[in-house]
């Protein structure tokens, strides 16, 4: 499984990867929102880990890019500001998720089981599995409906 970091800060980007490490057989790093769609589109990965406050652009517009040119894309977006707007313009933009930083630690989990059910290839078990992990950790991760 591939993964994109897309995230200003390298000491977050190294923390992510190293969280992410036991699940994904490549990751990506973008240090900016300037370059992410084309970081997309270059690598195709199947997981996007994107900072919501990113210098050069905005990670909500990057999102929509990304989902309108390939809407099968799965972007968590990473935050410091638990905000229920946030949350709704993240969705709306097609996130898949969005993860408080304070719990990153819970991305390996989304993440692998996202892999396990990519591996049935049976994506209506994954969104169950993904709003159920949302469901068991309450209101720091949550799974956008599409």
């Amino acid at each position: 499984m591939k993964i994109l970091i897309v995230e200003n800060s390298a000491g977050v980007r190294r923390m992510i990867r190293n969280l992410v490490a036991g699940v994904a057989s490549e990751v990506v790093e973008c240090a900016d929102g300037g370059n992410a769609f084309e970081a997309y589109r270059t690598h195709n990965p199947d997981w996007v880990l994107m900072d919501i406050a990113l210098k050069e652009a905005d990670a909500l517009d990057v999102t929509s890019r990304i989902k309108a040119c390939h809407p099968e894309a799965r972007v968590v977006i990473l935050t410091n500001y638990n905000d229920p707007h946030l949350r709704r313009l993240s969705q709306r933009a097609g996130a898949f998720a969005y993860v408080l930083k304070e719990s990153l630690f819970e991305l390996r989990g989304l993440v692998s089981a996202g892999a396990s059910q990519l591996k049935e290839n049976n994506p209506d078990n994954l969104n169950c599995a993904i709003a159920a992990e949302a469901s068991v950790n309450g209101p720091d991760i949550e799974k956008s409906e599409r």
